[in-house]
């Protein structure tokens, strides 16, 4: 068993982990990886924002909005 894993199986998992909790030796193995890695971070990074912009637009309280629409 490899120790660290590939950028592959991090892609896997960063996606997996945006439904599911992952074991302890995953996020480990992750985090590992994320830590040496800039191009796996970045789409780390990207992936929650993503996900940040998409809870924001479909929660229905942007407060922009209501802002413009109060001019």
């Amino acid at each position: 068993m490899n120790l660290l894993y590939s950028c592959r199986q991090v892609a896997e998992l960063l996606t997996l982990s945006q439904d599911e909790c992952l074991r302890w030796h995953q996020i480990v193995r992750l985090r590992i990886h994320l830590a040496m890695c800039s191009n796996c971070k970045n789409v780390a990074l990207q992936l929650t924002e993503v996900q940040q912009l998409s809870r924001d637009l479909f929660s229905g309280g942007d407060d922009d909005t209501e802002a413009r629409e109060s001019k």
